[in-house]
């Protein structure tokens, strides 16, 4: 990120949580507003997740058997297929990331939606 102005209130965070096993990995996104910033943004959980998340590793939770599934991938393309409930994905979260902030104007525009 280039510039975190905190100035802004009621903005847009850009978060991106890297899971990983092993040497392969996965990416989840999520856009998170209010007027919270820093630490309070990149306290991600999934016990706390509810929804379905922006990611690139396929992941699902199933709500029947309480689990997630994932495909985490390594860096020549190679797949490994996790799976697990909530406390063996937050195990596996390598890196939380603020990636963007914008106001809720900018965002609402579209103009610069945020980057992964």
């Amino acid at each position: 990120m280039e510039n975190y102005n905190v100035s802004i209130r009621n903005g847009v965070h850009r978060v991106r949580v890297t899971l990983q096993q092993w040497k392969y990995k996965g990416h989840i996104w999520l856009n998170t507003g209010g007027n919270c910033y820093g630490r309070s943004i990149i306290d991600f959980d999934f016990d706390c997740v509810d929804d379905d998340l922006e990611n690139d590793c396929n992941l699902v939770y199933e709500e029947e058997d309480n689990c997630f599934t994932a495909i985490l991938k390594d860096d020549d393309g190679n797949e490994c297929v996790v799976e697990g409930e909530a406390d063996d994905f937050n195990d596996m979260i390598v890196a939380v990331e603020i990636i963007a902030y914008l106001s809720e104007e900018e965002y609402e525009r579209g103009g610069s939606k945020p980057q992964n």
